[in-house]
This record gives structure tokens, sequence and C-alpha cells, in this order.
């Protein structure tokens, strides 16, 4: 049986038998206080210590799902990747950016096959890649498309026009027998 006891701005630790301050436990809405049974560091503890009994079995369900789901797949390490950066205002769910994904098939630019299958991580011509239409800091679904890895590389932080007029002018050098 666990039994919970908060005192003012402390909680008992059920597993390192110890009061910490209820900041130090994540919020579990099924207790009778809304907070978890364990501290965070034994709950980090206790995660670590499941993880390693088993790290072959975690590995195998973690490339299940990215077989079974690539959208969802993609998607959740899109997501996590622009929060890692910081910079950009995240207004989408992941499943607003898998539904924009199984209709983006093509890249709208050059027309390339995207293929969702992550290639260990490292992206490929035809990895989709998510890109805002409009140079703001906002995530949303009016300022978001996905294109292949290379025309977002290549456009850059152009704006779509721009980039397809830089586009016209290298095929025109090209035409004319100029540059390299």
């Amino acid at each position: 049986m666990i039994i919970s006891w908060v005192y003012e701005d402390v909680k008992w630790c059920s597993k390192c038998e110890i009061f910490k301050p209820v900041s130090k436990y994540t919020n579990r809405m099924d207790s009778p206080d809304k907070l978890g049974y364990w501290c965070v560091d034994c709950r980090k503890i206790n995660m670590y210590d499941r993880y390693h009994e088993n790290v072959n079995g975690y590995k195998d369900k973690m490339v299940k799902r990215k077989v079974l789901n690539p959208y969802k797949a993609w998607a959740s390490s899109c997501l996590s990747g622009h929060r890692r950066r910081n910079k950009f205002t995240i207004q989408l769910t992941r499943d607003d950016l898998v539904s924009i994904a199984k209709v983006s098939t093509y890249c709208p630019i050059c027309g390339i096959r995207l293929d969702y299958k992550s290639k260990n991580g490292k992206p490929t011509k035809n990895s989709p890649s998510l890109d805002r239409k409009f140079n703001e800091n906002v995530l949303n679904i009016s300022n978001v498309w996905i294109i292949c890895y290379r025309c977002n590389m290549g456009k850059g932080e152009m704006m779509i026009d721009e980039y397809i007029e830089h586009c016209r002018n290298i095929v025109h050098i090209a035409d004319e027998g100029g540059g390299i």
C-alpha cells in the first residue's frame, strides 16, 4: 500500500523515505494530492535501471514504432528538434504535423518523392523537412509546409518567391554558358 504524506510544502517520498519539497514531484492526477508517489530523483533512478535491464527490448520497441508509423516518428523528431533550438514559438501538435505529412508525399518545389523513414538520424536528399512559408519565428498550421531536405537547405531563409527567382537566375547563367 502506498501512503502519501504532504505537510505544507514538503511531501514524503515512498521510495527513498525522505521528506522533500513538493517541487521535487511530478504531477499525477490519479493520486489524492495530485503529485507523484516518488520524487523526481527516485523516478529517474528507477527509469534508468528499468532501461538498462532491458536495453534491447527498448531499442526493438523504438524501431517497431518507427516502422509502423514513420509519419508519427518523423513528426515527433521534427518538433523535438525545433523545441531544442528554442527559437520558435510552436503552435502545432504532433497530430497536426502527422496530418500534414500524410498528404505531403512529394516536395512541392522540386517534385521528388519524400521518404519519411529515418536513415539513422541522417537526412538524405529526399528526407522531409519542415519549412516556414513566412520567415516568422512561429510554427503553426498556416505557416508551415513540408519540402525535401535539399530544397530546404537551398532555400535557407529566403521566401519562396525569392528562392524561385534565385533558381531561375542559376538556370539562366547556366544556359548562357556562364558560371563555373
